[in-house]
């Protein structure tokens, strides 16, 4: 399905921040899992990316993820036009009521990119993430206050 994500997947050179997915057979697999069975993509571009994407979800929400690769700040102006369009774009096209990030809190990097990317911050879950982690909600703006029947 998303033969070109999964190769780049593969073949990715994860930053420092994001190496522990690639450390963790159990949630190696669980991206894997995303990438095969959702849309995924490699960016700036398939070939080299510096980026990894993805939306997971159903019945009208989603969560967008995101890994960040190794040079990852060269490429960073044209990764975030792309995940600002694909964010716009997924909403509309899924007619979501809901997309979120989710961010390891007190990861300042992750958090800034969130608020880059247009995402406003909601809430924080306590150990939440699969290494027991708190993490921050961020919520697509154009879904706040949106109700959809």
């Amino acid at each position: 399905m998303n033969s070109l994500a999964m190769e780049a997947f593969r073949n990715f050179r994860p930053s420092h921040e994001d190496a522990w997915v690639f450390e963790q057979p159990d949630i190696l697999r669980l991206f894997e899992m995303q990438i095969l069975n959702f849309p995924s993509y490699a960016l700036p571009d398939p070939e080299r990316p510096t980026a990894l994407c993805g939306i997971v979800g159903m019945f009208g929400a989603a969560e967008v993820w995101m890994l960040k690769g190794e040079n990852f700040r060269r490429s960073a102006p044209a990764v975030l036009t792309q995940m600002q369009e694909l964010c716009a774009g997924i909403v509309r096209a899924w007619t979501l009521h809901r997309l979120e990030m989710r961010v390891v809190s007190g990861r300042t990097d992750a958090v800034l990119w969130a608020l880059r990317v247009g995402f406003e911050y909601e809430t924080t879950l306590s150990s939440a993430d699969p290494l027991g982690r708190d993490l921050d909600i961020f919520l697509w703006p154009q879904n706040k206050g949106e109700k959809h029947e």
